[in-house]
């Protein structure tokens, strides 16, 4: 099966933050890969880190003569992009259709041209903030979350053989909620640091950086969380039931910081459920 897989001729379409780190794992494993990015700056980029010949518009290429179709591109697009990709042809039986997004299910590429177990979504549950040289390094010992059929899920199998990935099978009805539980993971983690921020900044700490100051309990209580679970990692006011301390942010909170008010009360009630 590996050495099928290897023969496709593959369509990568979007080589942003995510496509862009993905192309050295597809260079390995595919021996034909054509691109297809809008941004220019960033396919000088490619061509510079991989010698990639990119193309500006999906125009420019013959999309029937590809076996398989991956699509990058922020999920707003998948939509139209698929739908211009699977009106060039009558019939797509044969081919695989995969998309990355944590947000949308399988479901989008649904079509009466497609087979329903070559298709797939698969999301890497990491953060790409830029390209890197050796971006493939990113997905090494990551989570990918799938849903889809199980002629592409042996095709990711064969992708990302070399990296140590776990994966969990999502429900296409979950896609949102395990969307949402990634945001959390990530972006809500960098608004941490934000507000943390905003706080140091209030006590005269502006040239502070929120990371430094608070690095070594940030890893110790990731590594407790590993190594303890969560609900025993837990320490501070919340856990030792200590209203007056709780009352104190509170009142500081009011004064000083209203906006973040209720942040607090919201992560208060939830850090309660731990007790």
């Amino acid at each position: 099966m590996s050495q099928e897989f290897r023969k496709l001729n593959i369509l990568l379409i979007g080589a942003g933050n995510t496509g862009g780190n993905l192309l050295p794992i597809l260079k390995k494993k595919f021996k034909k890969i054509t691109i297809v990015n809008r941004n220019k700056k960033t396919n000088r980029e490619l061509n510079r880190l991989y010698s990639a010949e990119v193309f500006e518009n999906l125009n420019d290429v013959l999309i029937r003569n590809y076996d398989c179709y991956i699509l990058c591109v922020q999920d707003k697009f998948i939509k139209s992009v698929f739908k211009k990709i699977s009106g060039a042809e009558k019939n797509f039986k044969n081919k695989y259709f995969i998309h990355l997004s944590g947000s949308l299910s399988s479901d989008i590429f649904h079509s009466d041209k497609i087979n329903k177990t070559n298709i797939i979504s698969a999301h890497p549950i990491q953060s790409f903030a830029g390209i890197q040289k050796n971006g493939d390094k990113l997905f090494k010992n990551i989570t990918i979350g799938i849903d889809g059929g199980a002629n592409a899920t042996k095709l990711i199998y064969y992708i990302f053989s070399d990296y140590n990935i776990n994966y969990v099978k999502i429900n296409s009805k979950d896609k949102i909620l395990y969307h949402l539980a990634s945001v959390i993971a990530s972006n809500f983690l960098v608004t941490q640091f934000h507000l943390i921020q905003k706080i140091l900044n209030k006590i005269g700490l502006k040239d502070s950086k929120s990371f430094d100051i608070f690095e070594e309990i940030i890893n110790t209580t990731i590594n407790n969380i590993k190594t303890k679970g969560i609900k025993n990692s837990l320490t501070g006011p919340v856990k030792r039931g200590d209203i007056r301390t709780i009352k104190l942010h509170k009142e500081e909170i009011k004064k000083r910081i209203p906006e973040i008010a209720n942040y607090y009360k919201i992560l208060t009630d939830f850090t309660n459920e731990l007790k």
